[in-house]
């Protein structure tokens, strides 16, 4: 009996189904790769640059306040500040960007920015790299980050692999700058107007209001600000006084005041008390919890009189010049008693009612008494108007 021949054309179309499988499934997978591929590389991404802004920002916080490594809990972690040293620099911002880095594995490969951190070079053309930094901004820092593995400085590209073995590693990098420099405005919880001439950066300090409440005094001062500028004021005005439509202290919403407001002084404490709903015993509980902490202070060079008065009868405005960062130590307000502290008494001076207060802050004068510090204004840009100094209160802005 003959054998029946199978006929092969009819499984022409089986191989061509099969082949089509075979095509479709190393097409779905070189797709697969190739969107794990992007996914990891776009995660790196996100991570690497997350921690080039977090670790920028840091830096620049601690050069603005010339911090030791305050931020990181580190005090007196460095003999100087953390940007007057290069390595330091390098060591903070490194540790700052693995504190923000979910496997602490993230490498800074450059810092550099103002004197006398490293000079920056010249940028390179890409996506991901820093713009060139605007010349008004005195003071800027950049840090530069990179991927770090467990087991080297790259991760590994699975479908790269595929088509070139020998280059199937990828380096992520990242790169952020921010700036620092006085800040354009900042809130202000506590009614009181200093005058320019008292700035003292870091020194400690008893301030006295303004005699008579005659705030117009003659003679100036001449200082160089935290930017290195030198500022003169020929007539300033003298002493400090309180100021008015500032509410409750801390109860309700802080004022935020910016340079070249004009602020009302007002000579009566009865006055700025009842800015608070119980009167007096309110003003003072919450004065009291500022004490020991930083507040921001409008800074006021010039005065007008807004009555027609022959002595104005107290009734001043004052131009915002700047803002002082004011670590509140103790008040005392004529007639009224004291918030906190004093300062020490001189050796044989008993200070008035034994209370660690001179005699000058008598039962007729307001008396303030406080450090000069930096701080940092939260949500403020740094300003570039050259025409009102840097005083103590700063400001931090991430640039592009």
């Amino acid at each position: 009996m003959p054998k029946k021949l199978v006929n092969l054309n009819k499984e022409d179309g089986a191989i061509a189904a099969l082949f089509a499988i075979l095509m479709s499934s190393i097409l779905v997978i070189a797709l697969f790769m190739i969107v794990f591929d992007i996914s990891s590389l776009y995660s790196e991404r996100r991570v690497i640059q997350n921690a080039a802004d977090t670790s920028v920002l840091a830096t620049a916080q601690e050069c603005a306040v010339v911090g030791t490594g305050a931020i990181l809990n580190l005090n007196s972690a460095y003999a100087s500040s953390v940007c007057g040293n290069q390595s330091y620099a390098l060591d903070f911002a490194g540790k700052y960007a693995n504190l923000n880095s979910p496997d602490a594995l993230s490498d800074v490969s450059e810092i550099c920015g103002t004197a006398p951190l490293n000079q920056c070079g010249s940028l390179n053309n890409g996506q991901f790299e820093c713009k060139s930094v605007n010349s008004d901004y005195k003071n800027y820092v950049r840090v530069k980050t990179s991927t770090r593995q467990s087991s080297g400085t790259s991760i590994s590209a699975l479908f790269t692999s595929l088509v070139n073995p020998s280059n199937s590693n990828v380096k992520v990098i990242g790169c952020a700058q921010s700036a620092w420099g006085k800040a354009a405005f900042a809130p202000v919880v506590f009614p009181v107007a200093l005058p320019i001439c008292d700035y003292a950066i870091n020194g400690t300090k008893l301030i006295q209001d303004f005699s008579s409440n005659n705030p117009v005094v003659t003679g100036g001062c001449s200082f160089t600000d935290l930017n290195g500028d030198t500022f003169n004021y020929a007539s300033p005005t003298n002493g400090f006084d309180l100021l008015i439509g500032f509410g409750c202290p801390g109860v309700s919403a802080s004022n935020n005041v910016k340079v070249g407001d004009t602020l009302q002084v007002e000579s009566s404490l009865t006055q700025v008390e009842q800015g608070c709903p119980s009167g007096q015993f309110q003003f003072y509980f919450q004065l009291s919890r500022f004490l020991n902490t930083k507040v921001f202070i409008p800074v006021v060079t010039s005065v007008s009189c807004q009555s027609q008065s022959v002595n104005c009868q107290g009734n001043y405005v004052f131009k915002v010049a700047s803002f002082f960062s004011f670590k509140f130590i103790g008040a005392k307000f004529k007639n009224r008693g004291r918030v906190g502290s004093g300062p020490p008494c001189a050796v044989g001076d008993p200070c008035q009612n034994n209370q660690s207060w001179p005699p000058a802050c008598d039962a007729t004068r307001n008396c303030l008494y406080g450090t000069f510090e930096r701080a940092i204004v939260p949500g403020a840009d740094v300003s570039l108007d050259p025409t009102f100094p840097a005083v103590g209160a700063m400001a931090v802005q991430l640039l592009p």
